[in-house]
């Protein structure tokens, strides 16, 4: 009981943070309050990197892959989206999303290569 009640805890925190670290709607909660506008369409979160930068600045890495050929067909919604919007831009085949938010500390920024079907998302806080 003294040994497995400790394994036991350590188990469900460890199930807890990995869940919560590659949960795609957890994902799709951040980009939806960031003001990303768009739904992505189905994808996995395959690796997450959490970096120190300098001092007591960190950077959040997650790589996502989509499941299927559909966000190429979002191309022109993002297209549409690189016209109307400031926030995003159109560089070599891939699509950048940045979002800046000073008075709580944090960058965030989507960058989406339909051609290759993968995403990244990093948030730098600082």
């Amino acid at each position: 009981m003294s040994i497995g009640l400790p394994l036991a805890f350590i188990g469900f925190v460890y199930a807890a943070i990995h869940h919560e670290t590659y949960s795609t709607s957890n994902m799709d909660n951040r980009l939806k309050r960031i003001g990303v506008e768009i739904t992505l369409p189905s994808y996995e979160i395959t690796e997450y990197k959490n970096e120190h930068v300098i001092a007591d600045d960190f950077r959040d890495i997650y790589q996502m892959v989509f499941e299927d050929a559909s966000i190429k067909s979002m191309k022109t919604t993002l297209d549409s989206l690189c016209n109307a919007s400031d926030k995003w831009t159109k560089r070599s085949g891939e699509y950048i999303f940045n979002s800046i938010a000073p008075e709580s500390e944090l960058s965030d920024s989507l960058i989406i290569r339909p051609d290759k079907g993968t995403a990244t998302f990093i948030r730098y806080m600082w």
